[in-house]
């Protein structure tokens, strides 16, 4: 999976260049409206075998709105986890992929606690992870 695909001419490359390398099916989760020109971040899955299903939970909290230099408020560039539902070949069955975006760590001096404006955005997300995986996951996957 890959994160922070911003460019369409970016990502059309990268999909490309995965179907020449035998990763046929993909899915890009788009998670933010993105910018003028079309231009929108968001998380790729590439598989070499069939994309049965695919669900996007974004997260609750993602960011802050007045941080507009941070690029992580969620109308921009949104938080959440991916789930793709493949199904992998017969010795293997089903597979369940998650791919997540958290919040990223702005901290100046990571070095010195308390520094983590972001800290409660990130667990927030983890539990919303935690549930949405626990909620989605199929028996034997």
């Amino acid at each position: 999976g890959l994160l922070e695909c911003w460019m369409e001419r970016d990502r059309n490359a990268l999909i490309a260049a995965g179907k020449e390398g035998g990763l046929a099916h993909h899915i890009f989760f788009r998670n933010g409206c993105g910018f003028p020109g079309g231009q929108s971040s968001g998380l790729v899955v590439l598989s070499r075998w069939p994309i049965e299903n695919t669900f996007y939970h974004r997260f609750t909290a993602a960011g802050k709105a007045q941080k507009v230099l941070h690029w992580d408020y969620s109308l921009y560039s949104g938080k959440g986890i991916g789930l793709v539902q493949i199904n992998g070949p017969p010795q293997v069955g089903p597979i369940d992929f998650y791919i997540s975006h958290f919040v990223a760590y702005y901290t100046p001096r990571p070095e010195q606690e308390g520094h983590d404006e972001y800290m409660y955005h990130r667990r927030l997300g983890a539990w919303e992870a935690a549930r949405f995986i626990r909620s989605t996951a199929r028996k034997g996957s």
